[in-house]
């Protein structure tokens, strides 16, 4: 895991295998995103919010530093606070905090905690995601089900908004769409909307 960006790059199972991709392209430099992993992207997803920074400005910034959250196993913290620079791009107090651990079973869990600094708790909003690259073999061989006649957004197509028709997405070209409204369960969780 990177100081910068708090972001993870590699996480070997203990079968010896890498599941995060991570591009050989990739460089660490101030301003830059680490291509791969797991980016943090923050306060605002894609272009999809008032700021001109894609994805918004914590995953390409150098001003992380580790954090004293305490993490149970195997784990490492880092925290971003708001400062002259950010507030540049966003006029809020904040600090954000994430925590990437390994839990029993080779289960990488990653915890974002954002904390509203505002002065008299005014509040603000934002976006949050987690970009993850995840290491497939042959993306040929991948499927993802569950999606039929769900709504989604073709970022290739303008962002033109269709419905899902078919009954296993396949990878056989390029692909970028943003799921409108899916519904997601967890190991031992309940339901949620994604």
């Amino acid at each position: 895991v990177f100081e910068y960006g708090s972001h993870a790059t590699s996480w070997v199972t203990s079968d010896g295998k890498e599941r995060l991709y991570l591009s050989s392209r990739a460089e660490h430099q101030d301003g830059n995103a680490l291509r791969g992993g797991i980016p943090i992207c923050w306060p605002q997803f894609n272009t999809w919010g008032p700021l001109a920074c894609k994805h918004g400005f914590v995953r390409a910034n150098a001003a992380w530093t580790p954090s004293n959250h305490q993490a149970d196993g195997a784990g490492v913290s880092f925290q971003i606070v708001d400062s002259d620079q950010t507030r540049k791009h966003f006029p809020n107090h904040f600090a954000l905090n994430v925590t990437h651990t390994i839990e029993p079973g080779d289960v990488l869990c990653t915890n974002v905690e954002v904390r509203n600094e505002n002065p008299f708790g005014f509040a603000f909003s934002f976006q949050f995601l987690l970009h993850t690259y995840l290491a497939v073999d042959d993306i040929a061989d991948i499927r993802i089900g569950g999606l039929t006649n769900l709504s989604y957004m073709d970022s290739l197509r303008a962002r033109e908004k269709f419905i899902e028709e078919s009954d296993a997405v396949q990878f056989d070209g390029e692909m970028d769409r943003v799921r409108v409204r899916v519904r997601v369960r967890g190991e031992g969780e309940g339901e949620g909307e994604g």
